[in-house]
């Protein structure tokens, strides 16, 4: 008798037709009840396997046994060529269906890597700017291949100024494998020493390149390519290889170091901008090479968050931004970062759907440095949910980012309304602050500490507004019911009447002092003047439900466009159109009107690492 008629005789197919979806089925459920409690990886690994192995035995069995109406009898064992047939398929298909698992699953989709700040001598100062430029282009070009998972360049250079070991370095940043290197000119001669270790720190690949300055790219490209292959990603991979053939973006090696320059200088936009040296390098490279694209996405960045500081979109800062973006885009359609500065400028002036354009073509190009500005912009679009998920989404590329890990510790207040993850977040900002206070706002600071150190937090956190008073004193003990409101009107109409401070600034005042009729006015004054962010309406405030269930507030949204613009991006849940009649919501802004999240919150603490303060 054939093997096939042996198999039927034997019911081995109906076996395979039971046991498949049964097993389906079980480890579905134990997965499931696994992160449910956040069990370790391992444990559901352990228990695929067992599922897996339990195949081959269950064909084995139902060989060698078969279910009667007298019970459970033994048949003849068969030829031993049948039995080897079928034990070595039931172990091929399970080994197939455990690599199966493990690449939809994503184990083998996806390999965590450091990438550190290359190291370069203090005396060597025209290396300096290739140190954390080369590295930070490596680690773009990883996290453009799917099978590479890359913290973003903020968090690798906390880490080394916290002074930690690789294995204390993997650990901080949930990571398999750094990478660390070091970059010397000599004699007009780039050379570069890199080493991958394990998380252990044990040395896996060691490798010496020298080339001309002029050949940076290539030498980039070259220590790409070898890093991927020795990380298990094939040489045919057809992103690595669209990398490869990349043209560089420019020819002239230094437009390119100067460029790098801007980038490592600190941020300093409380300066004119004749003293900002970020802008001169920029600049400086520009006029070296007027055809490198990403020069002029940086100088639209500076342009833009000047754009954003001022709360004037009349500004010619904004403008310029939008001005020196397109450049760069005619110069490279593909231009990531420009599309980003698009979004948030255009979502500043409230041009709803040049916004939306600018951001759908972020999220269709693989620069995920350049998806960091969507929370912003989805704020001010005032689009919680994408704003509190994109904002997820940049802290774990960014895991250590105080600027990040703070705005999340504000949201997470304001949108989700979970002061046990804010006070998360808080911590660890201040950790990565080395005990710095770190701004914040009053109602966010209210539950946490005392008035005295709110007062001193606001005082930080809105020194770059440039108001000439000191507002924290005025408006914090009224935040905190230490003050009426009433003992703060005079104060705030004072200093507008004496141009102390800017309308937009005496606009929020409103709000914190529960002026409701004066705030609500005073936004459509603000925004026919385009100096009103209609973002700080839209988050969570102490007056919140004030503002909300005010007989004008759904005027005034319809009025700026807001209404109509959700209804066009699938954005309802905040004033939904209700049997032709548009209905508003009076709680938080991530809360419809019957008062469920509209935040995914099942998922927030599963993507928060380990490292997280005591």
């Amino acid at each position: 008798m054939n093997l096939l008629s042996e198999l039927i005789k034997r019911r081995v197919f109906a076996t395979v037709a039971i046991y498949i979806p049964a097993a389906w089925l079980a480890a579905e459920i134990m997965l499931a009840i696994f992160d449910r409690f956040d069990a370790p990886a391992w444990a559901g690994d352990i228990v695929v396997v067992l599922f897996l192995l339990g195949f081959p035995v269950s064909l084995l069995l139902s060989w060698l046994f078969d279910v009667t109406s007298e019970g459970v009898k033994r048949t003849s064992p068969g030829t031993p060529m049948g039995i080897v047939a079928l034990l070595a398929s039931g172990l091929f298909l399970s080994v197939g269906a455990y690599v199966s698992y493990q690449v939809f699953s994503g184990r083998l989709a996806e390999v965590r890597i450091a990438v550190l700040p290359f190291q370069t001598s203090e005396l060597d100062e025209a290396a300096t700017p290739y140190g954390a430029g080369v590295a930070n282009d490596i680690r773009v070009a990883l996290r453009e291949i799917p099978l590479f998972n890359v913290p973003a360049q903020t968090s690798s250079e906390v880490v080394l100024r916290q002074g930690l070991d690789i294995p204390g370095i993997a650990t901080r940043l949930g990571v398999e494998y750094v990478l660390e290197g070091s970059l010397a000119i000599i004699g007009g001669r780039l050379r570069v020493d890199v080493l991958l270790m394990d998380d252990r720190g044990t040395e896996l690949w060691s490798e010496l390149y020298e080339r001309e300055v002029r050949d940076l790219f290539s030498l980039q490209k070259d220590l790409v390519l070898a890093l991927s292959k020795e990380l298990g990603l094939e040489e045919s991979n057809p992103t690595l290889q669209a990398q490869l053939l990349e043209p560089p973006p420019t020819n002239d090696p230094e437009a390119h170091r100067l460029y790098l320059r801007g980038r490592l200088l600190p941020e300093d936009y409380d300066k004119p901008e004749e003293e900002r040296e970020r802008m001169h390098s920029f600049k400086a490279a520009r006029l070296r090479d007027p055809g490198y694209a990403e020069v002029y996405a940086a100088i639209a960045r500076e342009y833009a968050i000047e754009c954003w500081i001022l709360d004037d979109r009349k500004s010619s800062k904004c403008d310029l931004a939008i001005d020196f973006a397109t450049e760069g885009l005619e110069l490279d359609k593909n231009l990531a970062h420009a599309w980003a500065v698009l979004a948030m400028v255009h979502a500043l002036r409230y041009e709803w759907h040049e916004a939306q354009d600018a951001i759908d073509h972020v999220y269709s190009l693989p620069d995920s440095d350049a998806i960091a500005t969507l929370p912003a912009v989805f704020w001010n679009l005032g689009r919680m949910q994408e704003a509190w998920d994109t904002g997820m989404l940049e802290y774990r590329n960014d895991p250590l980012n105080p600027n990040v890990i703070f705005y999340m510790g504000a949201w997470a207040y304001n949108l989700v309304e979970d002061r046990d993850l804010s006070d998360w977040f808080v911590n660890l900002t201040r950790e990565l602050q080395s005990g710095r206070n770190y701004g914040q706002w009053p109602d966010v600071d209210m539950h946490r500490v005392s008035m005295e150190q709110a007062i001193e937090n606001a005082r930080q956190g809105y020194a770059y507004f440039s108001d000439a008073v000191d507002w924290a004193p005025v408006i914090v003990p009224v935040v905190y019911g230490e003050a009426k409101p009433e003992t703060a009107w005079p104060v705030i109409d004072q200093w507008l009447a004496e141009g102390k401070v800017r309308p937009a600034s005496y606009w929020w005042m409103l709000a914190y002092t529960l002026r409701t009729d004066d705030f609500i006015e005073l936004s459509f004054e603000l925004f026919d003047d385009r100096t009103l962010n209609p973002a700080w309406m839209l988050m969570s405030m102490p007056i919140d439900e004030a503002v909300r269930t005010h007989p004008r507030f759904l005027e005034l949204v319809e009025y700026i466009g807001y209404a109509d613009y959700w209804d066009d991006v699938g954005w309802p849940q905040f004033c939904p159109l209700v049997n032709g009649e548009r209905e508003c919501g009076d709680g938080p802004s991530a809360v419809n009107k019957d008062g469920h999240s509209l935040l995914n919150h099942s998922a927030i603490y599963i993507v928060l690492t380990p490292f997280a303060t005591s």
